[in-house]
């Protein structure tokens, strides 16, 4: 009986595409020259300088930033308009705010939560093949989820909108609630 034939390997195909070491490489870090002393005097006198500048230029930018939106706040609760602008009147003069500031912001709150906070709406679309039976179901989940009887988000994404519009900034906090709760008070044991 004839031997059954070997099948050749193609080494030098295998050896570049598929390189087995069986030793570590060790490699050399890179050492940074962080500090330099390669500056001369002047130099580095002015890149203090330049530092200095920014870091001050920064402190008016956030003090005018807090000192706007200070104001917005006060825009916003409708203080009166000699408080606002600084100035002093006389007894006879009306010094009352009309509330147009939050009459506006709110106008604005209703309808971006009008058109952006729509779960009803959701709809998923089967990107793979698994997802096509499972569509209908993602879609009560989502809805499920996101409303009142769960996460109850409709409030949370009220004080988003409600915030980037007076504030200009807004921010979810996302956390997950455990909770520990005696169902039974008896620990069951077999046999009794």
């Amino acid at each position: 009986m004839p031997k059954p034939k070997e099948p050749k390997l193609k080494q030098d195909n295998q050896k570049t595409e598929n390189p087995e070491t069986t030793e570590t490489k060790v490699v050399n870090q890179i050492k940074l020259d962080v500090l330099s002393d390669r500056f001369t005097a002047d130099e580095r006198t002015e890149i203090v300088k330049i530092v200095k500048d920014d870091v001050e230029y920064g402190e008016r930018i956030q003090k005018d930033y807090v000192t706007q939106k200070e104001l917005d706040l006060k825009h916003y609760h409708s203080a009166k308009p000699s408080l606002i602008e600084g100035l002093t009147k006389k007894s006879w003069q009306s010094d009352r705010n009309l509330g147009l500031a939050r009459a506006i912001a709110d106008s604005f709150q209703a309808t971006y939560m009008a058109t952006c906070w729509t779960p009803e709406t959701i709809n998923f679309i089967a990107t793979q093949v698994l997802e096509i039976d499972n569509r209908n179901n993602q879609e009560k989940f989502a809805k499920w989820g996101m409303g009142k009887q769960e996460a109850n988000a409709e409030p949370e994404v009220d004080g988003f909108v409600h915030n980037k519009i007076v504030v200009g900034a807004s921010f979810f906090k996302i956390y997950r609630k455990v909770w520990e709760e005696w169902v039974d008070e008896r620990i069951p044991v077999k046999n009794k």
